[in-house]
């Protein structure tokens, strides 16, 4: 297997020392883990698991503590989110900009069924349209880069050339990719910018 190169990352005015980050892993990317990661590896930054927007609009804040606190010791943070409607998407990027977001993440990646049903995760890719909505609505919300989150695997719908269209016109600032390379557990996501 080869290893992935390591190079430094600019997106936006922001440098980073390397393009790997510590990815979403739902259950285990909230923050003593994130600043495990900061402190032993160093990523240009850690993303905390995926935040459906119905959360962030629909719950306390003492509910949803465990997946927005961001301690002080950790580096920069993505906050990724889900959900299918523009508007509820606003919201939420305000909201977690308010919260202390470095950047924020729409998850077009997750393929589990129950998400995809919902209009979510995956599933998005397949909408052009509402896809640009999605991250037009988000680019208005926040002065905060972007990106969303796709997978590549054989089993996924190609990623093809009218969607990279739509991502650029839509204003995104970055795409990140993780590749199922036969891991269970995969923590660092290549990142590139559109």
């Amino acid at each position: 297997m080869k290893v992935p190169r390591l190079n430094p990352l600019v997106l936006g005015q922001t440098s980073y020392p390397s393009n790997l980050i510590q990815g979403p892993l739902a259950g285990i990317s909230c923050a003593p883990f994130r600043v495990l990661t900061a402190r032993y590896s160093q990523p240009a930054f850690s993303c905390t698991e995926m935040i459906s927007c119905k959360t962030l609009l629909h719950q306390s804040l003492s509910a949803q503590k465990r997946l927005v606190m961001k301690d002080s010791e950790e580096g920069p943070l993505c906050f990724q989110l889900a959900g299918s409607d523009p508007s509820e998407l606003a919201l939420a990027t305000k909201i977690v900009s308010d919260l202390g977001a470095d950047l924020i993440n729409l998850n077009c990646g997750c393929p589990v069924k129950k998400i995809r049903r919902k209009g979510g995760g995956s599933s998005l890719l397949l909408e052009p349209l509402k896809l640009y909505q999605m991250i037009h609505a988000m680019k208005q919300s926040t002065k905060l880069p972007v990106s969303i989150k796709i997978r590549v695997e054989h089993k996924n719908e190609l990623f093809h050339e009218d969607l990279l269209k739509v991502l650029k016109d839509s204003g995104l600032d970055f795409l990140v990719v993780l590749a199922d390379i036969g891991l269970s557990i995969m923590t660092s996501l290549a990142v590139t910018t559109v």
